[in-house]
C-alpha cells in the first residue's frame, strides 16, 4: 500500500487498490486455465480506475466485485460476480443470482461496463 496516499486521507482507496492487488497475485498463482485471459480482463478494469472504486475479491476461481468497504459481502450488499467458464465464456451475476448475462469471452463490453458504473454508483458498505 502507497503509505503517502493512505497519510493524504485516501484509506477506502487504497483498500480497493490492495484488494485488487491481491487478486492479480491470486490470478497468477492459481493453474486455472483461462487465468491469462482472466488476468487480462482485470488490467483492463484497472485502466478503466475500476480499481480506486471497487473492491475485488474471489470465491473459488471466481472474481467478485462490490462497493463493500470491508472484504466479505453480507446477501444484501451490491455485487457483480465473474464466474468463468471452461469454454472460456463467463457468466456476469448481477446482486446474486438476480440477474445473471452469459459472454461468449472473458472481456469488458460496454454491458459489463455499464453494471460496473452501476455498481459505482451504490454508497460504500
Amino acid at each position: 500500500m502507497d503509505k503517502a496516499r493512505f497519510e493524504q486521507g485516501n484509506p477506502i482507496e487504497d483498500e480497493f487498490i490492495e484488494s485488487w492487488n491481491s487478486i492479480e497475485r491470486f490470478y497468477d498463482e492459481i493453474a486455472f486455465p483461462s487465468a491469462p485471459q482472466i488476468r487480462t480482463l482485470i488490467a483492463t478494469l484497472r485502466d478503466r480506475g475500476y480499481d480506486r472504486s471497487l473492491r475485488a475479491g474471489q470465491s473459488l476461481w471466481m472474481l467478485v466485485v462490490s462497493r463493500s468497504r470491508h472484504h466479505g459481502l453480507r446477501e444484501d450488499q451490491p455485487r457483480i460476480v465473474f464466474w468463468f467458464l471452461a469454454d472460456d465464456g463467463m457468466d456476469v451475476y448481477v446482486n446474486g443470482d438476480r440477474e445473471k448475462r452469459t459472454h461468449a469471452a472473458i472481456e469488458l463490453t460496454p454491458d459489463i461496463d455499464a453494471l460496473l458504473k452501476t455498481l459505482e454508483a451504490a454508497n460504500i458498505d
